[in-house]
Order: structure tokens, then C-alpha cells, then sequence
């Protein structure tokens, strides 16, 4: 929200009372730690970190493994916290890091069934099972159920109609089609609109409605420039290249080219593999 909360002195007063054991205040020291690494202070962030994992509980392990994927001079093996209760959070960002994406999913599962109304491991695993474990069923069924907790969320009816578009089940995707439809999109934020607009841009384009397909991918492509999201604007090429190539449609070539020269970060893996797969299926 970008305001400055009135809580945080009196955090810092209770963390100093000694008056509370370090269990009680792991999720405070958690807290006022991820404050300070957002203002950049490594040295105070690193001391209330250490501090959170003297008797750490699930939330507070879990938080560090995000902050030590994010700045690398945090460190923590979630594996030695043996005393941790649930700690499926922490276990599959961590497994998820190391390439391990089974693992990642079944501890997803796990994260899901111990907090069933939260969006995140849900959100995760669905994208495990679609992108890295090629499994479309198991990433529907996970948005699925999700949806019993948060219907007509946006990106977990996105997250249906792009699996279930991509492996020809169109019939399928059109309730939630519908869905998404109803929706004011023009209230979302903008990566979720641009995120619609490339997976509409895939069922059109598997309708065969060619020419719409074309330009709500390449609006798609735009608006992502506009808003300076660079993984979001190569997730729509190579997609939109990917059913260039399969509808056998004019500038097949452009895109594909684009795709070849792409510049990826490591860890947006589901981006590496998605180009891997577009410049293989050219030689099909």
C-alpha cells in the first residue's frame, strides 16, 4: 500500500521488552526484517532475520527462503528446521529453486490443504504441473478447486482457459470463458489485463478467428511495453509465435526470430522451457 505503519515502533519496543521468548516473536522479527530489506538495509534486515529463525514457526521460515531467493546474501536450508510445523511453504520454494518439480508440487499440495484459502500454493502449483511437469489436468483441477475458495478469480479462470485452450479442449474452457468475460477487466491491475488479453488471443486463435487472435496477442505485446513488464511481453511472444507456427500463419518467421534471440533470466524457468519447445517445434 506504500504507507508507513505506526505499528513498527511499537514492534521494535515488544522485540526489546525481553519480556517474550523468540517463538512468540519470530513472525515480529520476520516482519520488521522484510521492512528493513525493503528500505535496502541489509545489516538491520540480516539481524532481525537471524533473530526469526532462532524457534521459527512456518510463515517466518517461509519468509526468509522468498527473502534469500530475492538478495542472495540471505541464506537459509528450510531442510534443517526439523522442529518446524508445516513447513510446505518454505519446502516448495525451496525445491522449486533447486529444479526439483515434483517436489515442489507435491509440497504445494500439502501448503494448500494446511491454509485451503489462500490463493498462493494453488497459484504455484498449477503453474508447476502446467509448465514445468507438462501435466494440464492436474494444473486445471488444482485452479479448480482453488476457485471453490476465490470464485471468478481472474487468474485462476486465466490460468484455466490458457491450459485447457493449449491442449485443444475448447468446449471445456468455455464456461469459464464466460466467466471471465462478466468480469470488468478494465478494474484489474495491468498485468492481469495484459495476461487476458494474450490468453483470449490463444483461444481465438485455436478457433481459428485468425485475425482476432493476432491483434489481442499483439495488444497484448503492447501494453506490456507500456507498463515496462518485460517477462509478461516475452511470455506473449513466445506463445504467440508457438501458434503462429502452428496455425502456419504469415509472420511465423518474426516472431520466431524474436523468440531465438530472447535474453532470459533463470528464474523465470517456465519462459526457458517455453522457448525451447517453440524453436523444437519449427523443425517438426
Amino acid at each position: 500500500m506504500k504507507r508507513f505503519s505506526p505499528l513498527i515502533k511499537d514492534g521494535e519496543k515488544l522485540i526489546n521488552s525481553n519480556k517474550f521468548s523468540p517463538y512468540e516473536l519470530t513472525e515480529l522479527y520476520s516482519s520488521l526484517g522484510t521492512l528493513e530489506f525493503n528500505d535496502g538495509s541489509f545489516k538491520k534486515a540480516k539481524t532481525h532475520f537471524d533473530n526469526s529463525m532462532l524457534q521459527p514457526n512456518d510463515n517466518a521460515l517461509a519468509q526468509l527462503e522468498w527473502v534469500s531467493k530475492e538478495d542472495s546474501r540471505f541464506s537459509v536450508n528450510p531442510f534443517s528446521f526439523g522442529g518446524v510445523i508445516n513447513p510446505f511453504e518454505a519446502f516448495a520454494l525451496e525445491h522449486y529453486e533447486q529444479g526439483n518439480w515434483k517436489e515442489a508440487f507435491f509440497n504445494c499440495i500439502k501448503w494448500f490443504l494446511d491454509t485451503p484459502f489462500s490463493k498462493r500454493p494453488v497459484l504455484l502449483g498449477s503453474y508447476i504441473a502446467g509448465s514445468l511437469l507438462k501435466d494440464a489436468n492436474a494444473s486445471v483441477l488444482l485452479c479448480e478447486v482453488g476457485l471453490q475458495a476465490n470464485p471468478n478469480d481472474p487468474t485462476l479462470l486465466n490460468n484455466i482457459i490458457y491450459e485447457l485452450a493449449k491442449s485443444n479442449n475448447i468446449l471445456n474452457a468455455s464456461k469459464y470463458i464466460n466467466q471471465i468475460k462478466e468480469i470488468d477487466i478494465s478494474s484489474l491491475p495491468n498485468e492481469t489485463k495484459v495476461t487476458i488479453q494474450a490468453t483470449l488471443g490463444l483461444v481465438a486463435l485455436r478457433n481459428k478467428e485468425y485475425e482476432l487472435g493476432k491483434q489481442l496477442y499483439e495488444l497484448a505485446i503492447s501494453n506490456s511495453d507500456k507498463i515496462k513488464n518485460e517477462y509478461l511481453k516475452n511470455l506473449a511472444i513466445v506463445n504467440f509465435a508457438r501458434e503462429l507456427i502452428i496455425a502456419e500463419l504469415p509472420g511465423k518467421e518474426k516472431y520466431l526470430e524474436l523468440v531465438k534471440n530472447m535474453k532470459l533470466d533463470d528464474k523465470h524457468k517456465d519462459l526457458i522451457e517455453l522457448k525451447k519447445e517453440t524453436i523444437e517445434y519449427k523443425g517438426k
